[in-house]
């Protein structure tokens, strides 16, 4: 292995910390500190004597250690500067004494959750996603390398072993600490301290602050999870730091000012930078629909640390690595495509998230101020508004700010320079959030499914969204609401269906589902492209086109068209239907249910009702609304059927029956008063003479 011990300052590749902010999140800070990053070339087999694409297809899945030692609340190794025990006294990375409190302690619980439940789950994802060229032998650490923190309070020491022996099979060793830090609401914070002859880093470090880690899995545990997967991605090399050491497949350098530029910003916010390397151009154009787009824009906002290292957030939402932590951040092609650009990794993009913000919506949703912006969930004017989250997955709430304080003139979107959004990071776009601490209704909680939900048809599942509704069954009193989760599928990129109830039916794209089975009232459909673009899809459902005839009475035979027919599926208008008989897979042919299978008293003056066929033993079915005018005749089931709804409805059928009786009376009264107006007048005529 050639050894070579030149040591560089990795300028801006700094601490990294992830801070619980007044909106609810974790940000991410660098502090500009430099970091001591150490070069030392790693035994590659024949690295420049394959040709590129030689090199390319020989790589393999990145192989990650860690080294946890320093979490072991047994051996203590670190008890200097980590909290094993209320009452004990540690040095803090800026050199004061600080005595430990309760929630300081890291306790094997809260050991455990950092390794098996954050890193392990960060390391597994980053593992099948990422492909170097392997280390040889075992990872040497430069002997240069005393320590992988450089506060000269808190040092991070290599251990000698690393030096002398190395660590066999690995790619990227992580050393873990749990040390206290004294900003307040911090996560962890990260960094490379190794690389190796192609820049791509070899050694680095995570520090967690025990007092924001938990002992189990609760509901912050996705942000805190992409918060992890988010530090390990600096280590891995996303910073801006590392814009001047992107490498060709050949290993040649990559000049910076071809990876990135600056330019006016057409919203009048100063300057901005943009990532312009080929996949990530290629990559943020067909995200955003909009072929002109001449890179992928980074953070502006915030400190030399958070600027220039993240994505900008008003773009791209809740991507993980954006300024912010998400409760759903995600891990989406455009830093995959940063990770192949850089020439330090292949990456496999199967293993990428489909990120819903700012997808197709065009240039003119990039280019322009979020004022601006008219797709449906994004931009709010009210404080007090509530409405669906973007991607639809809860009900969220306007984060419209205020009393801030004159806001720049760039970020003022209404009258009052007061007024803006509670994310600097977002460049002060008012949009609906959801967090788990503004009490949001997630569509995923299945603990949310209950009695108070099943006269609205909701359902709350992991495949759930939200939608606009103001359903409520027929059969149901009470106050109808605004925003409702239903169970969602694909059947392809254009096309929805929703779960109301127990049947599924199709969301027209921007249009409405107006009453449904046995509900009052309707549900608004989003523009497909939110919800079904890009994302998997199954066009084995059965689908409806016609029915032949469509009027009748029971008992009559009719004709089904469509697509995906089975034989045995359950066939009903209202009722079940008999002598169903499969012919293919495009038709069916059914009878109406018989006169006494009639119990509802609204089919004796005719109604449209609604044809169902459901697939046996799958929860798949296909609805045509208001399919098949029917009209029934009196009869003991008609009877029967009224009988039950007065039962059901006691106080309904009392206010019914007596203006029943009162409409009786009065008709009574006028036609007696009629009566005897008339016989009056025919007493006066005969009186007269008149024949």
């Amino acid at each position: 292995m050639l050894l070579m011990h030149n040591l560089i300052l990795s300028r801006l590749f700094v601490l990294i910390l992830f801070v619980y902010s007044t909106i609810g999140h974790y940000d991410c800070i660098h502090d500009e500190i430099v970091i001591k990053s150490e070069r030392l070339s790693m035994n590659y087999t024949n690295l420049h004597a394959r040709t590129a694409e030689e090199r390319q297809s020989s790589r393999l899945p990145i192989r990650i250690v860690l080294d946890t030692s320093r979490l072991d609340t047994n051996a203590r190794s670190d008890a200097s500067y980590t909290c094993y025990s209320v009452g004990q006294t540690i040095t803090t990375q800026d050199g004061t004494s600080y005595k430990c409190g309760d929630e300081d302690v890291l306790t094997a619980a809260k050991s455990a959750f950092a390794v098996d439940n954050l890193l392990q789950a960060a390391v597994d994802r980053i593992e099948k996603t990422l492909s170097v060229d392997r280390v040889s032998g075992n990872l040497m650490a430069s002997n240069g390398l005393t320590n992988c923190y450089s506060s000269s309070f808190t040092p991070l020491t290599v251990p000698t072993k690393y030096k002398t022996t190395g660590q066999p099979d690995c790619d990227l060793l992580v050393f873990v600490t749990a040390r206290h830090i004294t900003v307040p609401n911090v996560l962890a914070f990260a960094s490379e301290c190794q690389h190796d002859q192609i820049n791509r880093a070899t050694i680095g470090f995570i520090n967690f602050d025990p007092a924001s880690l938990d002992s189990q899995i609760s509901d912050t545990y996705p942000t805190k999870l992409g918060a992890t997967t988010h530090e390990l991605s600096h280590v891995l090399g996303y910073s801006s730091g590392k814009f001047d050491q992107f490498v060709n497949p050949d290993g040649s350098s990559i000049p910076q000012s071809s990876v990135v530029f600056s330019q006016t910003s057409p919203r009048g916010d100063g300057v901005i930078t943009k990532i312009k390397t080929p996949i990530v151009l290629e990559t943020v154009r067909r995200h955003f629909n909009c072929s002109t787009l001449d890179g992928a824009e980074i953070e502006n906002q915030g400190s030399n640390g958070t600027a220039y290292s993240h994505w900008e957030k008003r773009l791209f939402g809740n991507e993980y690595l954006v300024g912010t932590t998400t409760d759903s951040p995600q891990l989406s092609n455009v830093t995959l495509a940063y990770f192949q650009d850089s020439g330090w990794y292949n990456v496999d993009y199967s293993q990428a998230d489909t990120l819903r913000w700012g997808y197709g919506l065009g240039c003119d949703w990039v280019n322009n101020k979020c004022s601006q912006w008219t797709a449906e969930n994004y931009f709010c004017s009210s404080d007090k508004a509530t409405s669906c989250n973007f991607d639809r997955t809860a009900q969220a709430t306007c984060n419209l700010v205020t009393d801030w304080n004159n806001l720049d003139k760039a970020y003022q979107y209404f009258p009052d320079s007061s007024w803006g959004g509670a994310d600097l990071y977002s460049d002060y776009c008012p949009y609906y959030q959801s967090t788990r601490t503004n009490g949001a209704v997630y569509c995923a909680d299945t603990q949310n499914q209950g009695s108070t939900y099943i006269n609205t048809g909701e359902n709350f599942c992991a495949t759930c969204k939200c939608f606009s509704t103001n359903l409520v069954a027929n059969s149901a009193s009470g106050t109808m609401a605004s925003l409702g989760c239903y169970n969602t599928t694909c059947v392809s990129q254009s096309a929805l269906k929703i779960k109301i109830g127990s049947f599924w039916y199709d969301c027209p794209q921007s249009g409405k589902i107006n009453e449904p089975g046995v509900y009052a009232g309707q549900i608004t459909c989003p523009s497909t492209n939110v919800l079904c673009a890009g994302s998997l899809t199954d066009n084995s459902w059965p689908a409806i086109t016609s029915i032949d005839p469509s009027r009748g009475g029971p008992s009559t035979s009719f004709t089904i068209k469509g697509r995906n027919f089975k034989e045995g599926m359950i066939v009903a208008v209202d009722e079940p239907c008999a002598d169903c008989k499969f012919v293919d897979s495009q038709t069916y042919t059914c009878n109406i249910a018989p006169q006494k299978s009639f119990t509802n008293p609204k089919h004796l003056l005719g109604s449209y009702i609604d044809l169902t066929m459901v697939y046996p033993n799958e929860d798949k079915s296909a609805v045509l609304l208001k399919a098949f005018y029917l009209k029934v005749t009196f009869s003991d089931g008609i009877i029967g059927g009224l009988g039950g709804w007065i039962s059901s409805n006691p106080v309904i059928a009392t206010i019914v029956i007596i203006i029943a009786v009162i409409g009786a009376c009065v008709g009574c009264y006028c036609c007696f008063r009629e009566f005897k107006r008339a016989r009056g007048l025919g007493e006066q005529r005969y009186n007269r003479g008149e024949r």
